[in-house]
């Protein structure tokens, strides 16, 4: 068959088939079906091609522990820092020690060993920073480099930006040459002094004046070293507080500090001379992310351990913020829990050279509103333990606080909040509770209201308490806290012979009886003892002797306090 003939055949084949696929009429298809229909197959068919994507995905992980993770890699070159100069430390007073009950004898070894100590210090920690890079930027890397966000991730030019910020090191100033030219000064004095006093020992006749005047000089010389190298690394991580580039670092540098405020006192004073306070401070109010602030308000009352952080946070106007910040009913409890946190640490009677802080009288009244409120409000455990150790500790440091406890009536909405927690209350939040009402009824004003609102009967189950074998030793502290602060309060309140009274018929002397005759339930503690004497001998003098003749306990009050307390102390001495 020809060419010609084939083609004369197909196209009329072609044309009617063509048009009539044109004139077909449109279908209507139901994609919600198909689309169920397809889910459904999932479940069985699949392409490898798939699979192979979804493992080349980089899948999000708990941005808590990632943060976490990154603090520790943060913060462990400063810890590792700390830990080696505790070392160095001991082996100067190592040395001082020896030098004062043996002064020049074998001297030689200990110089040596010190020596050594700095001399590896000075080459791992300084010289080989200062051949790579200096020790804040690496801080700030370590901090700021980390997987982008969902929404950085979207945009490539923003991530191409930030990765290019995180890599590249920032250029040297002027300033920054001149700070490494002064490290590089600090530490060859450092060496020169290790020569001095090597050379001192190696001699045949040995100085001993000129020794402990070199080690002296020394001591001095290392420590300006290491602050300026702790002081770097946190500067570091201040910077990053003051500029932070995404949520994930700052909460990183955040967790970093709170680490640091942990591990030492002296972490915690470096980040008040970095200008950590108002940093702090300024996240607090400035943050938009409530974890942000939360962090940085937990952050804030770790570094605020020591009397010279807490007079940076005066300065910035610390009692201001965190008091506005409690009176906002609109705040998360957690941060409103952290906040109380900050001004518990602040006051706290621990805290030495700390005996007043400013502005607090000035923000007393809204400061005892706002943490009666949460107090009464949140259920949460720790949330109750923070707040009521913030009034614990006002009442220390301003005995004012009473009045305004007073007014609140916080003592009764403490003391429903306590029974509330029911038979697995704490024994610190027992603590704070039994802590506040022994400090109000040193006010004889305070008194009725206290009785009104049941205190003796709390009072009566604080007494109660009982060392336990699984409790730790904070725990067994606190219990003994527990009772003598009970067994005060009791003595103040039965200065009124209607709480007296209510004593005896509550069987409370029974109790207190027991605490001074038998030292286990006391826990050996004479503490406990003398405050228990002195709620006896008020009770006796407001409702008699019957009571404690029914018990054959009459030696507790017949004879004068000391007597008493040498009769049934746990610490018995003889003087033959």
């Amino acid at each position: 068959m020809e060419l010609q003939e084939i083609s004369l055949i197909v196209s009329p084949l072609v044309s009617t088939s063509a048009s009539s696929f044109l004139q077909k009429p449109k279908v209507d298809i139901d994609f919600e079906s198909s689309v169920k229909h397809w889910l459904a197959e999932m479940e069985t068919m699949y392409e490898a091609e798939v699979m192979t994507t979804l493992q080349s995905k980089s899948l999000a992980t708990d941005l808590t522990r990632q943060v976490t993770n990154m603090a520790d890699t943060t913060s462990y070159t400063v810890k590792k820092l700390h830990q080696k100069t505790k070392i160095i430390s001991l082996e100067f007073s190592k040395l001082c020690k020896h030098n004062k009950i043996k002064p020049g004898k074998h001297v030689g070894p200990l110089v040596q060993s010190l020596i050594g100590h700095v001399t590896e210090f000075i080459y791992e920690y300084t010289q080989t920073s200062s051949q790579n890079k200096s020790a804040d930027q690496r801080t700030e890397e370590k901090c700021q480099r980390q997987e982008p966000t969902e929404e950085e991730v979207k945009t490539p030019e923003a991530n191409h930006e930030m990765i290019t910020d995180f890599r590249k090191p920032e250029p040297e100033t002027v300033e920054m040459k001149k700070e490494m030219e002064k490290k590089k000064t600090k530490e060859e004095e450092v060496l020169e002094s290790c020569e001095n006093l090597r050379r001192l020992t190696a001699s045949g006749q040995l100085d001993h004046e000129k020794v402990e005047s070199e080690v002296s000089v020394l001591g001095q010389k290392f420590r300006e070293v290491v602050d300026g190298l702790l002081e770097s690394h946190i500067q570091a991580l201040i910077r990053v507080l003051e500029e932070p580039r995404t949520e994930l670092t700052l909460r990183t540098a955040l967790s970093a500090l709170t680490s640091l405020g942990l591990e030492s006192n002296q972490l915690g004073l470096v980040v008040s001379k970095c200008g950590g306070i108002r940093a702090l401070l300024a996240i607090c109010l400035e943050a938009r992310a409530t974890a942000v602030r939360v962090s940085a308000h937990r952050a804030l009352a770790t570094v605020c351990c020591v009397a010279e952080t807490i007079r940076q946070f005066e300065q910035a106007g610390g009692v201001e913020i965190i008091s506005d910040i409690l009176a906002d009913e609109n705040r998360s409890e957690a941060e409103l829990s952290e906040a109380s946190a900050v001004i518990a640490q602040i006051t706290a009677p621990w805290v030495q050279d700390n005996h007043s802080v400013e502005g607090l009288s000035q923000f007393l009244n809204s400061l005892v509103t706002s943490l009666t409120r949460i107090v009464g409000k949140y259920k949460s455990c720790e949330t109750l333990l923070l707040s009521s150790a913030a009034l614990a500790n006002l009442t220390f440091m301003e005995p004012r606080t009473v009045w305004p406890l007073l007014e609140k009536q916080t003592a009764k909405i403490l003391l429903s909040a306590v029974r509330r927690q029911g038979s697995k209350v704490s024994v610190f939040i027992m603590e704070q509770a039994a802590t506040i009402i022994a400090n109000m009824s040193s006010v004889p004003e305070c008194r009725k209201h206290l009785a009104e609102q049941r205190a003796v009967v709390a009072l009566l189950c604080f007494l109660e308490i009982h060392q336990s074998p699984l409790q730790n030793a904070p725990e067994v502290a606190a219990a003994e806290r527990v009772l003598q602060k009970s067994a005060i309060a009791l003595s103040r309140l039965c200065s009124d012979t209607v709480v007296a009274k209510q004593v005896v018929e509550l069987q409370g002397v029974n109790r207190l009886v027991r605490l001074c005759k038998e030292e286990k339930e006391r826990n050996h503690s004479d503490g406990v003892l003398v405050a228990c004497l002195a709620a006896l001998r008020k009770i006796v003098a407001n409702c008699g002797t019957e009571a404690l003749q029914e018990l054959n306990a009459m030696e507790l009050v017949e004879p004068r306090l000391l007597d008493s307390f040498l009769l049934y102390s746990s610490k018995q001495e003889s003087y033959v």
